[in-house]
């Protein structure tokens, strides 16, 4: 990327009223890519810079975070713009930003206005909104902001800090410089995964429950609960429906005390409006008949109507007609008046024109001469600001003279006073250097003094060392004997018992014991299944008599059952027989004669009046059989029940007494294994159960005492063995301190023949640092300085440059300052020159002012004589024209409105004929219409045509009448209907009622605690199933925890595997990523190193590692690196002995390398390198001025930015930013 064009406005002191260009593919940057950015403090030259990080991302180094690019703005400006031209990857782009804070009218914006736009040649890419044009930005130049400014703008200072820091804050530097600081956050991330994940995996384990399982015999209990509910509920459900069945018809009869309660209110609600609906009735017949007189009633009625319209239409139409005839006569006449006094208006306007014409060719010439006059008056003005300024810029001029000259005074009294140090220059480098060689060695003698220092300390320690071991070896052979004396007392105390002997005989009767618990056992189980038996045998003969006697009760009841099922079924027959007799008699009552029978057919009926059994079936009778067949069903339903309880009862006796069967055999079944095993493993015999329990006791007495002696015996052994393993371990340890007493001699030996050996280093090392500071001292005394020690020489030769160093800098003063004054002189002598033409110039406009003045006085005065002062000549000509224009209006209003009044008389006079046929007509319609009405009413019962409309409704009368007719009549027929279905439903209902034999209050009641037992069930099944649930449940939650356990295991483990790899802790993996990166960074930096001069080259030191007892790994001198000297042999020295001018070349070499370190695969071809000369003496200054031309050569364009006077005399090209006051600078391009 090559930056190729600047271009920018109104940013911070470059405020202008032109934009400010600055090319470099100009003719003044054609011959060299080196150039310098000059100007005093504060004028504005880091505001270039400015511009392009504006331009490119909207961004300033400089501003704060609080700060906006607002504030880069000109004070007082209302807008601003910064744009760079650059190439990159053989295209040119072209990068706008601008920001508006007023409106054209200067009303300050609530909200500035930004622009951007990015284009390639005509080619637009980006101009919408700000987030897409920095990206747009970003994807072109391939870099990010930060990149940019450590490829592109050299902060050298940065680098500076970075050489004078130690290792830590060194470490902050370069990450903050390269911005690497990705790998610490790899370091916390991982240290952060481990703490989440080593928490999820402690969550796990603490979700493990096995306190709230259900144990097996409570999950089968509830098990086989489930099952047994069901059936139960079953049981309950058909008791709920048949109580329902019966609680129903209960509510049909409440249901029909309703029905019959309403049907007597419908009957009265009948008569009432049977009452309501009479009159209307009457009404509706009345209007039937007259409704043939309501047509013609209506045409009449319609007629009339029609005939006293038109007859005062006619009317007010003739008077109308009469109105317009005198209108027209008067219309005329003023008609005849306009006419005339439009003739009079066009004269007086044709006698108008040739004096306008005349007017206006004078106010043509009058307002000419006035511009003039304006035009002379504001050059006057504005050659007198001229003269004011001028006048001001020659006092000024005046006022920096004096100052300046007094300056120049103080300064060569400074140059008088100091000039001896020019003698001193030459020789400052070398004192230097031999200053610096004796603080060398008086580092070795310091470290070669601390060392002998160590090697005293090591001699008396090891002596020490040697003693210690010694008085060890005193005290072990003590111990040694006292532990020989114990191992003795053991030894009788153990005699000759052996606990193995102990623990095979305590075995051996520890198997008799178990035998005999076991024979015990079973014993016991002969005894109780003997007695079990026994007792299952008695209830055995008990349950074969309840199940015989529940067989003759069953027997019985299903006898007693067919006979009541028998009587049951008779009773039925004789009944339905009776009852259709009953019917036939009712029917007989119904047969005529001549109409068939609806049995036979027959249309003869001779028992109709003479059947001699009629009074046989009575309705009392067959009530009476009804009530029998009540009976008898009531009978067979006891009969029925009790044949099923007595059939459920033998089923569960002939059950409970095969279940006991069944127990006997199997109680039967485990004596013969008992006996078994009686028989095949002891010679016990099973009923001798005392024998066996006497047996047990006597052997778990002898068992008791084996295990005391066995315990002693055992603590014996063990005291024995531990004393055996004391001797073994006094054995080594005496054979340790041998050994450590021969190293501790032989390094005695060697730190005494150190110390001596450092001892003789020391007094070389001291004869070498008398012999530089004697030459020192011979060195200085030529020049009178006196000193007694190196370090007081170091601060007089810093003073030395110190004064040198300002003694240049007030010869170059010096010489600007005597410029300045030439400058002023000529700058002088041309502000003079200038004022005596501007008065010149303000005479002659004088006497041409006068003399127009004196021609537009002439012109007015023939102006006024034509037209009045105070009347203008558009407003006279606009009277006259209104005139004529208002006169012709009237002629034509009179001509419009009398032509129109004729029309509307011609107009009238036709519709009034239409009238007068018209109301001919209406009367001979009228007069038919009587007619036809006087023979109707002839032929009717009414009297009179008043008589007939009195009695004719409505049609919405009529129809409101019709409807409740209807609406009576449906509701007659409704609750007839009612009626008879009600009686049918009554008689059904009391034959139901007659069937129940309980009160409603009792089957509510049954009702109430049937449902209540079912409530119980219902909760007692839910707690079951939700026990059972939740145990289900936590077994699986339970397994799928230790799977979850086991992953997350594996995955914590994996995060502390990465955390090992990455050096253990969490900030090892970054300090060693910082070392890689310096190390690439001083290769780079070498590079650029060597072109500036080849004497240095940058070696980074090894890095070196150590381990916490916890295994994280620590890194040490992970940052330092030295320089070599090539022209002293290729001594390695720390950075921090380079003199100021070598680490300026060291800094600026840095800065270089992370430029092409931080631009990665981006060729950068623009390079900005601000400030840090000022510490070079000459001969550095040309170095780097030589290495800043290589890089040119390369076609690099390079820009400086320094205060140093030198550097500007050397760098002919340059972009001055001048100071002109006010906080304002401009910008010069010098070649």
């Amino acid at each position: 990327m090559k930056i190729l064009k600047i271009e920018l406005q109104n940013i911070n002191s470059l405020k202008s009223n032109k934009p400010i260009e600055i090319d470099f593919r100009e003719e003044a940057f054609s011959d060299t890519n080196l150039f310098a950015i000059t100007g005093r403090t504060g004028a504005g030259k880091s505001t270039l810079l400015d511009a392009i990080t504006i331009a490119l991302y909207g961004k300033v180094p400089r501003l704060t975070a609080q700060e906006k690019l607002v504030d880069v703005v000109s004070r007082g400006a209302g807008n601003a713009f910064s744009a760079v031209t650059f190439e990159n990857e053989g295209k040119e782009y072209r990068a706008y930003w601008s920001i508006r804070l007023t409106t054209k009218t200067g009303k300050a914006l609530t909200t500035p206005k930004e622009e951007v736009q990015l284009s390639c040649g005509e080619e637009i890419l980006e101009s919408q909104k700000l987030t897409s044009y920095y990206n747009k930005i970003k994807e072109v130049v391939k870099l990010e902001y930060p990149q940019f400014l450590k490829s592109m703008l050299l902060a050298q200072g940065d680098f500076d800090a970075f050489l004078s820091a130690n290792e830590n804050t060194r470490g902050e530097l370069l990450q903050k410089i390269t911005g690497n600081d990705i790998y610490l956050k790899i370091g916390e991330k991982v240290g952060a995964r481990i703490s989440e994940e080593k928490k999820k995996l402690d969550e796990l384990e603490q979700g493990i429950n096995t306190e709230d399982l259900l144990s097996e015999e409570d999950l089968l209990k509830n098990q086989n609960r489930l099952k047994q509910i069901p059936e139960d509920q079953n049981v309950l459900k058909e008791k709920i429906q048949h109580i329902d069945k019966q609680l129903q018809v209960f509510k049909r009869q409440d249901e029909q005390k309703q029905k019959r309660i309403a049907l007597e209110n419908d009957e009265q609600k009948l008569e009432e409006k049977r009452l309501e609906i009479l009159p209307i009735i009457g009404k509706l017949s009345k209007h039937q008949k007259a409704f043939p007189f309501s047509s013609l009633i209506d045409l009449s009625e319609r007629h009339t109507k029609d005939k006293a319209e038109k007859t005062l239409l006619t009317a007010k139409k003739n008077k109308s007609i009469q109105t317009k005839k005198e209108l027209q006569e008067r219309l005329n006449t003023e008609f005849q008046e306009a006419q005339q006094k439009l003739k009079d208006a066009e004269v007086q306007a044709e006698e108008w024109q040739p004096k306008y014409k005349e007017i206006s060719e004078l106010e043509v010439q009058i307002k000419e001469k006035r511009t003039v006059v304006i035009a002379l008056r504001e050059k006057k003005d504005k050659l007198n600001s001229e003269h004011q300024k001028e006048a001001n810029q020659l006092s000024e001029n005046q006022k920096n003279e004096q100052s300046t000259l007094k300056k120049i005074e103080e300064l060569e009294g400074f140059i008088k006073t100091h000039q001896s140090l020019e003698a001193v220059e030459k020789e400052l480098p070398h004192w230097v250097n031999q200053i610096k060689n004796f603080e060398a060695e008086e580092d070795s003698f310091k470290a070669t003094q601390n060392l002998l220092l160590d090697a005293e300390k090591k001699t008396k320690n090891t002596q020490t060392l040697v003693t210690e071991v010694e008085q060890k070896i005193t005290a072990l052979a003590a111990k040694r004997v006292l532990n020989q004396q114990e191992e003795t007392s053991l030894k009788e105390k153990i005699g000759d018992q052996n606990s193995a002997d102990l623990s095979q005989k305590n075995s051996k009767l520890t198997q008799q014991f178990q035998v005999l618990n076991t024979l015990e056992t079973h014993a016991k189980d002969f005894q109780k299944h003997s007695a079990e038996i026994q007792l299952l045998t008695e209830k055995q003969t008990e349950k074969i008599a309840q199940i015989k006697q529940f067989e003759v009760d069953l027997n019985k009841a299903r006898a007693e059952k067919e006979n009541a099922k028998e009587h049951l079924e008779d009773k039925k027959k004789i009944y339905e027989l009776k009852r259709q007799v009953l019917n036939y008699e009712d029917e007989r009552k119904k047969l005529k004669v001549g109409e068939a029978c609806f049995v036979c057919g027959s249309k003869e009926h001779p028992f109709v009046d003479h059947n001699e059994e009629k009074e046989a079936f009575s309705a009392t009778e067959l009530d009476k059989i009804s009530a029998e067949i009540a009976e008898w069903e009531k009978k067979y339903d006891q009969f029925y029940k009790a044949e099923n309880s007595l059939d459920k009862d033998l089923g569960i006796a002939q059950n409970d007494l095969k279940n006991q069967q069944n127990s006997v055999l199997e109680f039967e079944a485990r004596i013969n294994e008992l006996r078994s095993y009686f028989t095949e493993n002891t010679a016990f015999k099973i009923e001798e159960l005392d024998r066996i329990q006497a047996e047990k006791t006597k052997i778990s007495s002898e068992l008791q005492q084996i295990k005391t002696r066995l315990d002693q015996l055992t603590e014996l052994e063990k005291k024995l063995k531990s004393i055996l393993d004391t001797k073994e371990q006094f054995q080594n340890e005496e054979n340790k301190y041998l050994s450590e007493k021969g190293v501790a001699e032989q390094q005695l030996a060697t730190s005494k023949a150190e110390f001596a050996h450092l001892n003789t280093q020391l007094k070389t090392l001291e004869n070498k640092k008398q012999k530089i500071f004697q030459t020192l001292i011979e060195n200085c005394q030529q020049y009178q300085i006196a000193f007694t020690t190196v370090n007081e020489l170091s601060d007089l030769v810093k003073e030395k440059q110190n004064a040198l160093s300002c003694y240049t800098e007030k010869k170059e003063k010096l010489r600007k300052k005597q410029e300045d004054i030439r400058n002023f002189h000529t700058e002088k002598q041309g502000i003079q020159k200038q004022i005596e033409s501007i008065k010149k110039q303000l005479q002659e406009e004088e006497e041409k002012e006068q003399s127009t003045v004196k021609e537009g006085k002439k012109l007015a005065s023939q102006r006024n004589s034509l037209l009045a002062k105070e009347i203008t000549l558009e407003n006279e000509n606009r009277r006259i024209n209104l005139q004529v224009t208002n006169v012709k209006a009237t002629f034509e209003e009179k001509r419009t409105t009398s032509e129109k009044n004729k029309t509307e008389i011609e107009n009238e006079k036709s519709a009034l004929v239409v009238l007068e046929q018209e109301l001919k007509k209406h009367t001979t319609d009228l007069e038919d219409v009587e007619k036809q009405l006087t023979q109707l009413l002839q032929e009717s019962e009414f009297s009179a045509i008043s008589e007939v409309k009195e009695h004719l409704l409505s049609i919405q009368q009529a129809e409101d009448f019709r409807s409740q007719k209807e609406t009576f009549t449906e509701f007659e027929t409704a609750t007839k209907t009612k009626k008879k279905q009600l009686e049918e439903e009554e008689e059904n209902l009391n034959a139901l009622l007659e069937a129940i034999k309980e009160d409603k209050e009792t089957l509510e009641e049954s009702k109430k605690h049937h449902e209540e037992t079912q409530d119980d069930l219902l909760t007692e099944k839910g707690k079951i199933e939700e026990q059972i649930r939740k145990d289900q449940e936590l077994k699986k939650r339970n397994e799928s925890l230790f799977k979850k356990i086991e992953t997350q295991k594996t995955v914590h483990k994996k995060w502390l595997e990465l955390r090992a790899v990455l050096g253990g802790s969490k900030d090892s993996f970054n300090k060693y990523v910082q070392h890689l990166t310096l190390k690439n960074l001083l290769q780079l930096a070498n590079i650029h190193l060597e072109q500036m001069n080849d004497r240095y080259t940058l070696e980074i030191n090894e890095i070196e590692f150590s381990t916490t007892t916890k295994g994280e790994i620590t890194l040490k001198n992970y940052l330092n690196f030295s320089v070599i000297d090539h022209h002293q042999a290729d001594t390695v020295r720390k950075v921090n002995t380079a003199s100021g001018g070598e680490k300026f070349m060291i800094s600026l070499s840095l800065a270089l390398g992370l430029s092409d370190l931080s631009s990665k695969n981006v060729q950068i071809d623009s390079l900005f390198i601000d400030e840090g000369f000022g510490t070079l003496d000459d001969k550095s200054l040309d170095e780097v001025l030589t290495a800043l031309d290589a890089l040119q050569t390369q076609g690099k364009t390079i820009g400086v930015i320094s205060h140093v006077g030198n550097l500007h005399d050397r760098i002919t090209t340059q972009i001055q930013v001048i100071k002109e006051g006010n906080g304002v600078s401009r910008v010069e391009i010098k070649a």
